[in-house]
């Protein structure tokens, strides 16, 4: 921590736990300090600490702020998916399209059950002409994750074939 005394600007993001993370008190020499997509909870904290040493200190912050406060569930369900990064668009349908897939293999009675789920979610994006090829790379990613944890012992390899047997690109 000491060698960090000397920061004079600060940037967070998708910071999902910043409990160990100290005061901003602690860097004297701070004048710039964004964060964003950062854990709700200790988010209120910062934003409360930047306004306290502007009140109390006088420091003049330069585009400083806290937002995009998230809920910690965020991190599990949005922040971790392969198209987050997507531009805004097919970024929207890509996750509509997982959340529904990922309901269905919660609800899923069964190994086939969980194919055909895993298959309709790459259906899907099999006629969008707006995702770009290395985009559609993601997909594999998110077919994984669709499975990780499945109750009925799917591998990510045999998910992974399902996705390579139906998709056309």
């Amino acid at each position: 921590m000491a060698l960090l005394r000397n920061l004079e600007s600060l940037r967070l993001s998708d910071s999902p736990d910043l409990s160990s993370f100290p005061a901003l008190e602690e860097f004297p020499n701070l004048h710039q300090f964004m964060a964003w997509n950062v854990e709700e909870e200790a988010g209120k904290r910062l934003r409360s600490e930047l306004r306290g040493l502007t009140k109390s200190s006088g420091r003049t912050w330069e585009h400083s702020g806290v937002s995009q406060l998230r809920a910690p569930a965020w991190f599990v369900t949005e922040y971790g998916l392969p198209f987050s990064e997507w531009p805004a668009k097919t970024g929207r349908f890509a996750t509509k399209t997982y959340r529904a897939a990922a309901l269905g293999i919660k609800n899923a009675k069964s190994v086939a059950e969980t194919a055909e789920v895993v298959r309709d979610f790459v259906r899907a994006f099999n006629t969008r002409p707006d995702i770009d090829t290395i985009e559609r790379e993601d997909l594999g990613e998110a077919v994984a994750l669709l499975v990780d944890g499945e109750p009925f012992g799917v591998t990510e390899e045999l998910a992974l074939s399902w996705f390579d047997e139906e998709r056309d690109y």
